[in-house]
Order: C-alpha cells, then sequence, then structure tokens
C-alpha cells in the first residue's frame, strides 16, 4: 500500500497529509496544555544565512514575488516592477516534454504549491546568471529553502554547475535521503 501511495503526484499526497498534520498537531498541543510534553524552540535566526549556512553570507537578498513557474527548476519573478527568469542553483529537475514528462510535471507542481505567487528572497552564489541570461538563485520562502526542498522530496536531482556549488554537499545529502526514502524520481 506505501508503494501505491508514493505514486500519488506529490501535490495531491501534500493535500492527503493536511489532516494527518491537524491531527499531530491537536496531538502536540494538548500534550504541551497538560504538561505531557515540553517545547523549547530552537534559536531564533536572524536570517536564511543562519539557517542555511551554505547559502553564501554577507549579501543582502533580493526580494521578489514570483510571477510564473516555468518548470520545477525555473520561475519568473518581479523585482521592483522588472521581470526575471530564475533558474534555480544547485539541482536539475526532469523536463517537460521528455522521457520523465509525468515526473517533470508533478516537480513543476511541487514548485507551484511551494512559490507560486508568494513573497521569496532570492540569494547569489558565485555567478549572476547562467548563459540563457537567468539569475542564478538560491530560493528561500519563511523558513523553507526551496532549492533544498525539491531535492529532499525527490522532485529535483544535486548537480553541479560550476562555480555554484556553496549548497553542493547539503543537497547530495537530501538527494541521499530521497534515494533511500524511494521519493519521486527515486521511486523507478
Amino acid at each position: 500500500m506505501f508503494n501505491a501511495y508514493k505514486k500519488i503526484p506529490i501535490g495531491i499526497r501534500m493535500k492527503l497529509m493536511q489532516p494527518l498534520r491537524s491531527i499531530f498537531m491537536l496531538a502536540l498541543i494538548s500534550g504541551l496544555l497538560t504538561g505531557c510534553m515540553e517545547l523549547s524552540a530552537p534559536p531564533a535566526a536572524d536570517s536564511p544565512d543562519e539557517s542555511f549556512s551554505c547559502i553564501p553570507s554577507g549579501q543582502t537578498p533580493q526580494t521578489a514575488t514570483v510571477t510564473h513557474i516555468a518548470d520545477g527548476d525555473t520561475i519568473t519573478v518581479d523585482i521592483d516592477g522588472e521581470r526575471y527568469r530564475v533558474r534555480y542553483i544547485g539541482i536539475n529537475t526532469p523536463e517537460l516534454d521528455s522521457a520523465e514528462d509525468d515526473l517533470a510535471q508533478q516537480a513543476k507542481q511541487l514548485n507551484a504549491l511551494l512559490v507560486d505567487g508568494q513573497e521569496v528572497e532570492l540569494y547569489r552564489d558565485t555567478s549572476e546568471t547562467d548563459q540563457y541570461d537567468r539569475l542564478l538563485r538560491y530560493v528561500v520562502i519563511d523558513d523553507t529553502f526551496v532549492n533544498y526542498e525539491l531535492v529532499a522530496q525527490g522532485m529535483a536531482r544535486a548537480k553541479d554547475y560550476r562555480p555554484d556549488t556553496a549548497c553542493s554537499q547539503i543537497f547530495k545529502q537530501a538527494q541521499d535521503q530521497a534515494k533511500t526514502n524511494d521519493l519521486g524520481i527515486w521511486d523507478q
């Protein structure tokens, strides 16, 4: 039964998990209120630089609004009234209109679920743009490192595009975990 569940597109699986999350939260709150559990918050991070230590520090992130999801690893954003295409650094999702089109659609769907219409923070590594003139960025929304999340959910492969490799180690660790759990592209 679990293998059949993994074949459900990630967006639908996330919606199916919503009631379970609510039940978990009720149980957690109940435990806290009755004194059965203690909860200590991790230290608050002032910026994603602290939360995601691989992102190069010493930069002010660009704030952007996501206006279009091109595929699993490319979005269009609005920065101060200008439109830019953004390619996620360090990952590669299956290509649309390829042998992996079903997985590509799922990657695009997860990407949309994470960022579509949202305000995001964009962080640079070494390069400004790629050969297609897309901005190369790490993308963060609230406390979610989007590049990492796509790999961790098995919707993207970790891929080094030199010289932008600051987060390659954590992406490879996330990929290994996704492989171990037979998630997404690794459920073959």
